[in-house]
Parts: structure tokens; C-alpha cells; sequence
């Protein structure tokens, strides 16, 4: 009898082991599919590879992989070119107008003297571009990067540049940004002496420490816009909006400020020597120890020496 309940221990245990291994066995086969049918197919799709596709107007070259492409002097006008990555591409001279950049990557590009009227780059990646003498005449940017971009002699009139950050952009001898849309734009510490910013939108700005001297900043709104200790010397502010906007420890020394609007302005201590604000409306600014002293008043006056947080006629 005890021969035989061995015997069928030692048949169970068998049982079992096979059962075990045939288990093993299922789950050892159905695991990579199970993997792949929860694991997310996310990665981007490949940049196509666009080198036998004629470089024409209205071309669609978007999502194209054009690294280092030579497109100087190309006709691209009206062009897609979303999501294309342009990293270091030659486009000097290239005609753009119309294009469409949005979102494509123009990294170290040479864009030099490229015509890019009404081209929609926004949220474009320009860091490193060179765009100088570049005619980007309302041209969208809205978003774009344009770190280390040099823009030098470029013609950005009536550009939209809303919110975008152009502090550590090269300005310097930009042709105009007159008509520009800069509502919210970084433009602290930059040099942007004598140009045209005539009529630009300027709402919220950040202008803070900025050299505007002999710039035209006529009819330009500016409301709420930081320009604490900013140079305005000799600049023209004639009609232009600057409600609410932060002048604290400007220089405006000979600037021009007739018919311009500084209600609720601040002028904290800001150096308002020889300047014209005659007709200007000043209501309930803070001119607590700003400077007047040889300024012209609003009637007209003229503000003896030593007119220290007010004019003394």
C-alpha cells in the first residue's frame, strides 16, 4: 500500500511540473505582444528626404530635411515649409514672400538680403540665423526664436513680433520697425539708437534700460510699457500713448514730447532737461523729482532751473 501512495505522489508532482512548464510556455509568447499593444506610438514621423523635388514657388516641401541645403537665390515664394528643418541652410538672397515657415527649424541658416514679405515663421526656431538686410515686412514671428539671430539693417516694418524675446537678438542698425506689432516683446538693455519705430505697438513691453536715443517714437503706443532708466536723449515721443508706462529714472534730455499722453505715467526721478511737452496731458503722473529744469510746459513755458517734481515758471 505504501508502494503505491508513492507512486501516485510522484505521478501528481510530474502532473504538476508539466502543467507548470506548458504555463511558462504561454506567457513566455504572449508577453512581447502584450508589450506592444500597451507601448504608445509617439515619435515623430522621419523628415522627408526632399533633395529630388524642384525648388519652385508654391513648392511643398514641408517636414523636408534641407540640413545644409545650397537654396541660395531660390524661388520660394508662397512655399510650405512647416516643420522643414533648415539648419544651416544657404538661403541668401532667396525669395520667400508668402512663404510658410511655421514651427521649421532655420537654426544657423544664412538668410542674408532674403526677401520674406508676409513669410509665416511662427514659432519658428531662427537662433543664430543670420537675417541681416533681410526685407521681413509684415512678416508673422509671433513665437519665433530669435536667440543670437542677427537682424542687423533688416526691414521689419509692420513685422508681428508680439511676445517675442529680442534681447540677446543683434538690433543694432535695424533699417525700421515702424508699424511693428512688439505688444509684450523682450526688449530690454538692447542699443536702438535712431530708428524708425514710428506708430509700433508697444503695449506691455519690456524697454527697460534700452538706448533709444534720436529714435521715432511717434504715435507709437506704449501703454504700460517698462522703459524704467532707459535713454530716450533727443527722442521723438510726439503723440505717442504712454499711459500707465514706467519712465523711473529715464533720460529723456531733449526729447520731444508734444501731444503725448502720460496719464498715470511714472517719471520717477526721470531727467526730463530741455524737453518739449508742451501739450502733453500729464494727468495723475508721478513726477515726484523728476527733472524739468529748461523743459518746455505744457502751455508753453518754459521751466527754470532747478524745477525739481515740477515746473517753475
Amino acid at each position: 500500500m505504501g508502494a503505491n501512495m508513492n507512486r501516485k505522489r510522484m505521478g501528481i508532482a510530474a502532473l504538476a511540473a508539466t502543467i507548470a512548464l506548458v504555463l511558462g510556455a504561454c506567457s513566455s509568447q504572449t508577453e512581447p505582444a502584450r508589450e506592444a499593444a500597451v507601448t504608445p506610438t509617439t515619435q515623430a514621423p522621419a523628415s522627408r528626404d526632399c533633395s529630388d523635388i524642384p525648388k519652385e514657388p508654391k513648392v511643398d516641401l514641408s517636414n523636408c530635411d534641407l540640413v545644409r541645403a545650397n537654396l541660395r537665390h531660390a524661388n520660394l515664394t508662397e512655399a510650405n515649409l512647416r516643420q522643414a528643418d533648415l539648419t544651416g541652410a544657404d538661403l541668401t538672397g532667396a525669395d520667400l514672400t508668402g512663404a510658410d515657415l511655421t514651427g521649421a527649424t532655420v537654426t544657423k541658416a544664412g538668410m542674408g538680403a532674403a526677401t520674406l514679405t508676409k513669410a509665416n515663421l511662427s514659432k519658428a526656431d531662427l537662433r543664430w540665423a543670420d537675417l541681416r538686410w533681410a526685407d521681413l515686412e509684415g512678416a508673422e514671428l509671433e513665437g519665433a526664436n530669435l536667440t543670437k539671430a542677427s537682424l542687423e539693417g533688416a526691414n521689419l516694418r509692420s513685422a508681428d513680433l508680439r511676445h517675442v524675446d529680442l534681447r540677446r537678438a543683434t538690433l543694432s542698425k535695424v533699417k525700421t520697425l515702424a508699424y511693428a506689432n512688439l505688444e509684450g516683446a523682450g526688449l530690454s538693455g538692447l542699443t536702438l539708437t535712431k530708428v524708425n519705430i514710428f506708430g509700433a505697438k508697444l503695449e506691455g513691453a519690456d524697454l527697460g534700460g534700452a538706448n533709444l536715443s534720436e529714435a521715432d517714437l511717434r504715435e507709437a503706443n506704449l501703454i504700460r510699457a517698462n522703459l524704467r532708466e532707459a535713454t530716450l536723449d533727443h527722442t521723438s515721443l510726439s503723440k505717442a500713448d504712454l499711459r500707465e508706462a514706467n519712465l523711473t529714472r529715464a533720460t529723456l534730455t531733449g526729447a520731444t514730447l508734444r501731444e503725448a499722453t502720460l496719464l498715470r505715467a511714472d517719471l520717477h526721478e526721470a531727467n526730463l532737461r530741455r524737453a518739449n511737452l508742451y501739450n502733453t496731458r500729464p494727468h495723475g503722473a508721478d513726477i515726484h523729482r523728476a527733472d524739468f529744469s529748461g523743459a518746455t510746459w505744457v502751455h508753453g513755458e518754459t521751466c527754470k532751473e532747478g524745477s525739481i517734481g515740477q515746473c517753475k515758471t
